[in-house]
């Protein structure tokens, strides 16, 4: 078994795009993906943190696991053949995919490092979470998921003058960010959380924005790859 996932790995890392269609494809579909996978395991942690569940935890960390891996390997493997590989003749435009692959990879980092702080947690039978921290988690959520949905549908229509609709949701996430930890700071000195509490929801807030900052960042790339090729198709 050793010897075949070893296999598979090698096999991974050998693979690249060779051709201009395939890139755009993958990147499109490596977008969706990752959104997707983000608010899979955000959904599952607030979940698992809200009804003390190990197994929802289980699966939101192998999840965020498999993201992690997942694009390590395409960062470190398939990035750099894949623009050796494939002349687009348009530095804006590969910048773009290395900066997409990098935000992704970011991401993911923050979701397997939210995960694992979680999954503990709930493994060592800690105290559980108050109904108020689930509210602002649940909040961030939904919030992140709003931001999603809006780029996807964008991105579907292929018309992205509404990007400032992203923008401003992103700041709401960004706003919510200092006024949890506030909340949280009057939950500790009022004797109403834990320190163990405290601190992972102090975490968890911190790859919130982490993931909010990134997601930001890939969606306006994400664009930009999108536009600059379709410029670069006309000439």
């Amino acid at each position: 078994r050793l010897h075949t996932r070893l296999k598979d790995r090698e096999e991974r890392q050998q693979q690249y795009l060779s051709t201009e269609a395939e890139l755009i494809t993958e990147t499109n579909k490596e977008l969706h993906r990752v959104m997707e996978k983000t608010l899979s395991v955000y959904q599952r942690t607030v979940e698992g943190l809200k009804n003390e569940d190990r197994r929802v935890m289980r699966k939101a960390q192998k999840e965020a696991n498999e993201l992690y891996e997942r694009l390590k390997d395409k960062r470190k493997y398939e990035v750099v053949p894949t623009l050796e590989n494939i002349q687009l003749n348009a530095l804006d435009v590969e910048q773009e995919y290395v900066q997409l692959v990098d935000y992704s990879y970011e991401i993911s980092k923050a979701l397997k490092a939210m995960t694992e702080a979680t999954y503990e947690y709930i493994d060592n039978n800690h105290t559980a979470f108050s109904k108020e921290q689930i509210d602002d988690l649940t909040n961030t959520y939904e919030t992140l998921s709003e931001v999603y949905t809006s780029y996807a549908a964008m991105e579907k229509a292929g018309d992205y003058s509404g990007f400032s609709t992203v923008t401003s949701l992103r700041e709401t996430i960004l706003d919510l960010i200092p006024k949890m930890t506030k909340r949280q700071i009057r939950r500790v000195k009022a004797g109403e959380s834990t320190t163990r509490s405290s601190i992972l929801f102090l975490d968890i807030v911190n790859e919130s924005k982490i993931i909010t900052l990134q997601s930001g960042n890939l969606m306006k790339s994400h664009r930009n790859f999108k536009v600059q090729y379709e410029q670069v198709k006309r000439v």
